[in-house]
């Protein structure tokens, strides 16, 4: 049995017509109030998540929902010098999920399974998260991304994604 690889490169999206204007929608948002929640206790400055609504990011959510394998995006943001360490998703969680760059600083590699991948700004991957990953920004810039489950998964409890990445719904 093959077994599956730990990313596929998708496609880049930077060539749409809205692009510009759903990166700033984006790089707009109000981050500060969205610190990535490590536990009850504890926050960990440098990281972000933000659940986009049709409120906040309205442009943004109208292409998602015009393309038929993306659902519930969640937007990230790793500022300049921080890091997501090494980690795995769990076992309850999705076989894999796609990763769009919005803003993609050099000097910020993104690692999976001991592999780099070089992202540019608009790509999209599809990212085997039960392999170990991390992100760690060298650059003086923030790295802005969307993590999407994939449309296939969405029949899922939504609850679940949103608990593993640790966002309150």
């Amino acid at each position: 049995m093959k077994l599956p690889s730990l990313y596929e490169f998708i496609e880049n999206v930077s060539e749409i017509p809205t692009w510009s204007e759903i990166q700033e929608e984006i790089i707009n948002t109000s981050w500060q109030e969205h610190l990535w929640p490590l536990s009850e206790n504890k926050i960990d400055r440098g990281r972000y998540v933000f659940v986009p609504t049709k409120k906040t990011h309205r442009l943004f959510l109208e292409w998602i929902e015009s393309q038929s394998q993306y659902s519930w995006p969640i937007l990230t943001k790793v500022d300049a010098g921080s890091k997501i360490p090494a980690h795995a998703h769990p076992p309850e969680s999705f076989d894999y999920l796609y990763n769009m760059s919005i803003i993609e600083p050099e000097n910020c590699p993104f690692e999976i399974g001991g592999e780099e991948i070089s992202y540019k700004s608009g790509d999209v991957y599809k990212l085997h998260i039960k392999n170990s990953h991390s992100v760690i920004n060298n650059s003086d810039n923030d790295r802005v991304h969307v993590v999407i489950i994939p449309t296939i998964f969405a029949r899922r409890n939504q609850n679940i994604w949103y608990r593993l990445m640790g966002v309150g719904v």
